[in-house]
């Protein structure tokens, strides 16, 4: 009798595609069975969309066996947006917002931990009014507070803009970010994931796919700077 298979999740088949070159986000489409339906991609110009969806059939095949018509791959590319790099620097390790319903505010809670070190949590924080489509906004801002915590000083990242669009039919959350270094220098970067489940979280997914590409190039606090 063979060995029992583990089923695939749909979040360890995106995470999969994510680590293509090229891929900014994506997001997969299931049946009541669990077959796949569609797949929706987020890339950047640095492979074309035919190379991207040979890469999407490759890496299914190599990593389950999965054989995907390339018809149900669809493939959206943004201008502007470099590809995600491949070990993330930075990860989510919860996302809370809380509703203080008798204050009519919102409290937005991020803790992120760096891929290399991932005992030590950054913690930021963000409050403000209960306007509707606030929470976004409010955990975008608290996720750069805690991404700011890691940073030497002279170094801070600013939330300039974020915004819910569509592409291809599925929303889509961009937001846009601005580097300030210690001689005054301001360095813009785009953002942009799937909206997905909580957009609280989408909107912090965003941030990181943000900054993490200038993380990897900025002075970051040891442990023992605290």
């Amino acid at each position: 009798m063979g060995e029992q298979k583990t089923p695939v999740t749909v979040s360890e088949i995106e995470e999969l595609l994510t680590r293509l070159v090229g891929v900014i986000s994506a997001k997969v489409v299931v049946n009541d069975w669990g077959g796949i339906e569609e797949i929706h991609v987020l890339s950047s110009m640095d492979r074309s969309p035919k190379q991207v969806v040979r890469d999407i059939e490759s890496s299914l095949a190599a990593q389950w066996g999965i054989a995907i018509d390339h018809k149900k791959i669809s493939v959206a590319q943004l201008t502007g947006v470099n590809a995600q790099v491949a070990s993330p620097r930075v990860v989510i390790r919860s996302v809370e917002v809380a509703n203080d319903m008798k204050r009519n505010s919102l409290t937005a809670r991020v803790t992120l931990v760096r891929s290399e070190d991932a005992d030590t949590e950054y913690v930021g924080e963000s409050a403000g009014s209960a306007f509707k489509g606030q929470a976004g906004r409010l955990a975008a801002y608290a996720g750069i507070s805690a991404v700011n915590s890691m940073l030497r000083d002279g170094y801070m990242f600013n939330l300039e803009g974020l915004e819910t669009t569509q592409v291809g039919g599925n929303d889509v959350t961009l937001v846009q970010v601005v580097l300030l270094t210690p001689r005054g220098r301001e360095e813009i970067s785009l953002g942009a994931v799937f909206t997905r489940g909580d957009p609280a979280e989408s909107a912090v997914r965003a941030v990181l796919d943000a900054v993490n590409r200038k993380l990897t190039k900025l002075p970051l606090k040891r442990k023992k700077d605290g």
